[in-house]
């Protein structure tokens, strides 16, 4: 059954204190997801070989050898890719705000046309909805038919 996976449920009481990692792994929890353990374990596996990468990487670029040419040859070698990499950071951080700019503004468009375009529509159901009910249901004896009608509207 779809519903015996979720969550319908739960003491407040118990989440409150250290049973939370206990309801953390309830079977309808997102961290009772294999799929969603799956991809965490893949993420830790990658990060690990590359820091892992780097480490040998540099490791081996600069070695046991204590001889000072060596040493000297690869920071000169290495200047030019410092002086591009600090070109980069610094165009890269001339166009963060930009592209900052532009992602606020889609998301706060994304905001604006749920909250017109969904939520209102919706309150705008649930006004026409107790207003037919008060209509049809006038009578003192009907009201806890409208009362129930707006509580129902309220909770979908």
């Amino acid at each position: 059954k779809y519903f015996d996976r979720q969550v319908l449920n739960y003491d407040s009481r118990r989440l409150n204190s250290l049973g939370v990692v206990d309801a953390i792994f309830h079977s309808g929890s997102t961290f009772s997801s294999v799929a969603l353990w799956r991809d965490v374990i893949i993420v830790v596996i990658i990060s690990a070989f590359s820091c892992l990468s780097a480490y040998f990487y540099n490791q081996w670029m600069v070695g046991d050898d204590d001889d000072l040419c060596t040493l000297q040859a690869q920071v000169t070698y290495l200047e030019p890719v410092d002086e591009a990499a600090a070109r980069l950071a610094k165009h890269m951080l001339d166009l963060l705000p930009f592209l900052l700019g532009l992602y606020l503004t889609t998301a706060l468009d994304r905001w604006w046309a749920m909250r017109t375009q969904c939520l209102g529509e919706l309150w705008a159901a649930m006004d026409d909805l107790a207003l037919l009910c008060a209509v049809y249901f006038p009578r003192a004896g009907e009201k806890k038919i409208r009362e129930r009608v707006l509580r129902w509207s309220l909770l979908s």
